[in-house]
Protein backbone atom coordinates (compact mmCIF):
# COMPACT_ATOMS: atom_id res chain seq x y z
CA UNK A 1 0.00 0.00 0.00
CA UNK A 2 2.63 2.40 0.92
CA UNK A 3 4.68 1.28 -1.75
CA UNK A 4 2.09 2.30 -4.13
CA UNK A 5 1.31 5.90 -2.98
CA UNK A 6 4.95 6.14 -2.82
CA UNK A 7 5.17 5.17 -6.30
CA UNK A 8 2.12 7.77 -7.73
CA UNK A 9 3.50 10.54 -5.54
CA UNK A 10 6.65 10.06 -7.66
CA UNK A 11 4.40 11.04 -10.95
CA UNK A 12 2.73 14.25 -9.34
CA UNK A 13 3.80 17.95 -10.60
CA UNK A 14 0.96 19.92 -9.48
CA UNK A 15 2.76 22.97 -7.83
CA UNK A 16 1.01 22.77 -4.78
CA UNK A 17 1.67 18.74 -3.93
CA UNK A 18 5.54 20.15 -5.38
CA UNK A 19 5.45 22.77 -2.67
CA UNK A 20 4.41 20.56 0.22
CA UNK A 21 6.84 18.18 -0.47
CA UNK A 22 9.64 20.14 -0.73
CA UNK A 23 8.45 21.95 2.81
CA UNK A 24 8.29 18.60 4.28
CA UNK A 25 11.59 17.84 3.17
CA UNK A 26 13.10 21.00 4.95
CA UNK A 27 11.22 20.37 7.63
CA UNK A 28 12.25 16.26 7.63
CA UNK A 29 15.86 17.11 7.08
CA UNK A 30 16.12 20.70 9.33
CA UNK A 31 17.36 22.76 7.16
CA UNK A 32 16.53 25.99 5.30
CA UNK A 33 17.79 25.17 2.05
CA UNK A 34 17.65 22.33 -0.68
CA UNK A 35 20.99 22.56 -2.70
CA UNK A 36 19.72 20.81 -5.73
CA UNK A 37 16.02 19.58 -6.48
CA UNK A 38 15.32 17.75 -9.50
CA UNK A 39 11.88 16.76 -10.76
CA UNK A 40 12.25 13.80 -11.80
CA UNK A 41 10.96 12.35 -15.48
CA UNK A 42 8.39 14.76 -15.90
CA UNK A 43 6.22 14.88 -18.74
CA UNK A 44 7.19 17.28 -21.34
CA UNK A 45 3.80 19.35 -20.47
CA UNK A 46 4.89 19.95 -16.99
CA UNK A 47 8.00 21.50 -18.03
CA UNK A 48 6.06 23.56 -20.33
CA UNK A 49 3.39 24.43 -17.44
CA UNK A 50 4.37 28.17 -16.28
CA UNK A 51 2.71 27.56 -12.42
CA UNK A 52 5.32 24.65 -11.78
CA UNK A 53 7.74 26.83 -13.59
CA UNK A 54 7.12 29.87 -11.36
CA UNK A 55 6.69 27.82 -8.08
CA UNK A 56 10.35 26.45 -8.83
CA UNK A 57 11.45 29.90 -9.46
CA UNK A 58 9.44 31.77 -6.32
CA UNK A 59 10.82 28.62 -3.43
CA UNK A 60 14.43 29.54 -5.07
CA UNK A 61 14.54 33.24 -4.65
CA UNK A 62 12.89 32.42 -1.29
CA UNK A 63 16.78 30.64 -0.69
CA UNK A 64 14.76 27.03 -0.02
CA UNK A 65 15.78 25.64 -3.45
CA UNK A 66 19.39 26.66 -4.09
CA UNK A 67 19.53 25.09 -7.73
CA UNK A 68 17.31 23.62 -10.33
CA UNK A 69 17.42 20.26 -12.18
CA UNK A 70 15.68 18.29 -14.02
CA UNK A 71 16.31 14.07 -14.83
CA UNK A 72 15.25 13.86 -18.03
CA UNK A 73 14.11 10.42 -20.04
CA UNK A 74 14.52 11.67 -23.75
CA UNK A 75 15.87 14.19 -26.28
CA UNK A 76 12.03 15.97 -26.19
CA UNK A 77 12.18 16.30 -22.29
CA UNK A 78 15.94 17.58 -21.94
CA UNK A 79 14.85 19.96 -24.74
CA UNK A 80 11.84 21.48 -22.65
CA UNK A 81 14.31 21.65 -19.51
CA UNK A 82 16.96 23.39 -21.32
CA UNK A 83 14.25 26.07 -22.36
CA UNK A 84 14.17 26.92 -18.21
CA UNK A 85 16.73 30.01 -18.61
CA UNK A 86 17.31 29.31 -14.71
CA UNK A 87 17.97 25.56 -15.30
CA UNK A 88 21.02 24.54 -13.39
CA UNK A 89 21.41 20.88 -14.03
CA UNK A 90 19.87 17.82 -16.42
CA UNK A 91 20.28 14.55 -15.41
CA UNK A 92 20.30 12.51 -18.64
CA UNK A 93 20.59 8.78 -19.48
CA UNK A 94 24.23 8.36 -21.25
CA UNK A 95 25.51 5.20 -22.85
CA UNK A 96 27.59 3.53 -25.91
CA UNK A 97 23.67 2.09 -25.63
CA UNK A 98 22.08 5.38 -25.41
CA UNK A 99 23.83 8.50 -27.28
CA UNK A 100 20.59 10.39 -28.14
CA UNK A 101 21.57 13.06 -26.22
CA UNK A 102 25.24 13.68 -27.89
CA UNK A 103 24.45 15.39 -31.12
CA UNK A 104 22.38 17.96 -29.61
CA UNK A 105 21.10 18.11 -25.81
CA UNK A 106 24.88 17.41 -24.19
CA UNK A 107 26.48 20.66 -26.58
CA UNK A 108 23.18 22.88 -25.64
CA UNK A 109 24.04 22.47 -21.79
CA UNK A 110 27.75 22.90 -22.29
CA UNK A 111 26.99 26.02 -23.88
CA UNK A 112 24.49 27.89 -21.40
CA UNK A 113 26.51 26.59 -18.02
CA UNK A 114 24.54 23.53 -17.13
CA UNK A 115 25.58 20.93 -15.54
CA UNK A 116 24.98 17.32 -16.89
CA UNK A 117 24.42 14.24 -14.62
CA UNK A 118 24.87 11.23 -16.69
CA UNK A 119 23.03 8.31 -15.47
CA UNK A 120 22.40 4.91 -16.81
CA UNK A 121 26.23 4.68 -18.48
CA UNK A 122 26.14 0.68 -18.11
CA UNK A 123 23.34 0.63 -19.74
CA UNK A 124 21.70 -2.41 -17.37
CA UNK A 125 24.78 -4.67 -18.12
CA UNK A 126 23.81 -4.86 -22.20
CA UNK A 127 27.39 -3.73 -22.67
CA UNK A 128 28.94 -6.90 -22.22
CA UNK A 129 28.19 -7.70 -25.84
CA UNK A 130 28.25 -4.65 -27.69
CA UNK A 131 30.16 -4.32 -30.76
CA UNK A 132 32.31 -1.29 -29.40
CA UNK A 133 33.18 -3.62 -26.85
CA UNK A 134 34.19 -6.54 -28.41
CA UNK A 135 36.26 -4.28 -30.88
CA UNK A 136 37.84 -2.41 -28.21
CA UNK A 137 38.94 -5.21 -26.86
CA UNK A 138 41.65 -6.90 -29.34
CA UNK A 139 42.63 -2.91 -29.19
CA UNK A 140 42.86 -2.63 -25.30
CA UNK A 141 43.29 -5.99 -23.92
CA UNK A 142 42.70 -6.51 -20.46
CA UNK A 143 40.09 -3.59 -20.48
CA UNK A 144 36.74 -4.43 -18.99
CA UNK A 145 33.49 -4.02 -20.52
CA UNK A 146 32.47 -1.39 -17.41
CA UNK A 147 35.72 0.36 -17.59
CA UNK A 148 35.35 1.63 -20.97
CA UNK A 149 31.79 2.19 -20.28
CA UNK A 150 32.55 4.67 -17.51
CA UNK A 151 35.38 6.13 -19.37
CA UNK A 152 33.35 6.81 -22.14
CA UNK A 153 30.63 8.63 -20.43
CA UNK A 154 32.81 10.53 -17.62
CA UNK A 155 35.38 11.79 -20.32
CA UNK A 156 32.92 13.65 -22.32
CA UNK A 157 33.78 17.27 -21.32
CA UNK A 158 29.73 18.03 -21.52
CA UNK A 159 29.50 15.47 -18.64
CA UNK A 160 30.27 17.27 -15.03
CA UNK A 161 29.67 13.48 -13.28
CA UNK A 162 28.58 10.42 -13.55
CA UNK A 163 25.77 8.35 -11.49
CA UNK A 164 26.77 4.75 -11.23
CA UNK A 165 24.77 1.90 -8.90
CA UNK A 166 26.83 -0.33 -6.50
CA UNK A 167 25.77 -3.18 -4.85
CA UNK A 168 29.02 -4.25 -2.55
CA UNK A 169 32.30 -2.64 -1.75
CA UNK A 170 34.09 -4.67 -4.59
CA UNK A 171 31.87 -3.14 -6.96
CA UNK A 172 32.22 0.86 -6.22
CA UNK A 173 36.30 -0.41 -5.51
CA UNK A 174 35.73 -1.54 -9.40
CA UNK A 175 34.63 1.54 -10.60
CA UNK A 176 36.93 3.82 -8.44
CA UNK A 177 39.66 2.01 -10.52
CA UNK A 178 38.10 2.84 -13.53
CA UNK A 179 37.80 5.89 -13.29
CA UNK A 180 41.77 6.40 -12.52
CA UNK A 181 42.60 3.96 -15.07
CA UNK A 182 44.58 5.48 -18.61
CA UNK A 183 42.38 7.36 -20.15
CA UNK A 184 40.95 6.22 -23.65
CA UNK A 185 42.22 7.67 -26.59
CA UNK A 186 40.77 10.65 -28.33
CA UNK A 187 39.97 8.72 -31.56
CA UNK A 188 38.66 6.07 -29.60
CA UNK A 189 36.06 8.44 -28.15
CA UNK A 190 35.78 10.19 -31.55
CA UNK A 191 34.69 7.24 -33.22
CA UNK A 192 32.31 5.87 -30.50
CA UNK A 193 30.92 8.66 -29.91
CA UNK A 194 29.26 9.04 -33.18
CA UNK A 195 25.63 8.43 -33.06
CA UNK A 196 25.13 5.39 -35.51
Amino acid sequence: MAQNRLASERKRFEPGFLRERIESSLRRLRTDYIDLFMLHSPPVEVLQNQDVHRLLIDLRDAGKIRYLGVSCDDVASARAALAWEEIDSIQVPVSLDYREMLPEILPMASSRGVGVIAREVFAGGRLRDHPAIRQLSVQRPGLQWFEFALQFVQQMPEVSTVVIGVTTRAHLNANLNALASQPLPQELMTQFRCVT
